[in-house]
């Protein structure tokens, strides 16, 4: 399964076969976390965090689909 996800992309590591273990890539994959995080921050400043729908404008305050207060 680790192999698979190596090959795949999914984690940065390398897989050794003679000793069953990974020696993972960290500055790569904090670096994909990091990149993750500001995909979803920026998701988060567009999208209302109770239902979901995209914000038309950055400087509403009320949610026009759920009603719901928006936290900027």
């Amino acid at each position: 399964m680790a192999e698979d996800m190596i090959e795949n992309n999914e984690i940065y590591a390398e897989y050794f076969r003679s000793t069953k273990t990974l020696a993972f890539d960290q500055r790569t994959n904090l670096d994909e976390v990091e990149s993750l995080m500001k995909k979803f921050n920026d998701w988060e400043l567009r999208h209302c965090k109770n239902c979901g729908n995209k914000i038309s404008d950055r400087k509403q305050l009320i949610c026009e689909y759920c009603g719901e207060e928006l936290k900027h």
